[in-house]
């Protein structure tokens, strides 16, 4: 998302915050003061986005900092994963989110949507994520799901599609160990 034009628009991008300073910020949240404290200091008000100043001083978002999977301290955004996911020609959606581990903290887990769900289909899948993805990037956990429902905003709430993965993930040992037929 690219937002420009917003007259005295300022931000700062740190790793650990994302601010943004404009003369159209609020004063407050309505009898919220806990709130207010937490999220707005000194005329900066922490947005969760996470973004950058391009050349032309635009802000281009690209994710939410909630969204952020923290895999042994490396930081992935999970729309990177998404981005090259749906470009495969058998998905039709995906949603990219942490999964708990053990070793790392998080991992990344991910539910697709797919046209047809053979396991020659799988492996191309697996097979292509592979030649596009660093391999910290790769889901260890896939759901395969018949649809990835969206907030009644038509928004992807990426902890809502984590909840509606309760089955069991796919076996993707399993289907990368056997060979087509």
């Amino acid at each position: 998302m690219l937002l420009g034009g917003l007259v005295g628009c300022r931000a700062l991008a740190r790793r650990e915050a994302r601010w943004l300073n404009t003369p159209a910020l609020m004063r407050e949240y309505w009898r919220r003061d806990d709130l207010t404290e937490a999220a707005i200091s000194h005329g900066w008000f922490l947005t969760g986005d996470i973004g950058s100043l391009d050349a032309r001083g635009f802000l281009v978002l690209s994710g939410r900092e909630r969204d952020e999977i923290n895999k042994g301290g490396a930081k992935i955004d999970p729309g990177d994963v998404d981005a090259v996911v749906e470009q495969f020609e058998a998905v039709t959606d995906v949603c990219t989110f942490a999964v708990d581990d053990a070793l790392y903290g998080q991992n990344v887990g991910m539910a697709v949507c797919l046209r047809d769900t053979a396991d020659d289909t799988l492996r191309g899948l697996h097979r292509w994520m592979t030649e596009r993805l660093a391999e910290p990037k790769m889901p260890v956990k896939w759901f395969v799901l018949d649809e990835i429902r969206g907030t009644s905003r038509g928004k992807v709430n990426r902890e809502l599609v984590k909840n509606a993965c309760t089955s069991t993930p796919l076996d993707l040992t399993r289907v990368l160990r056997e060979t087509a037929s």
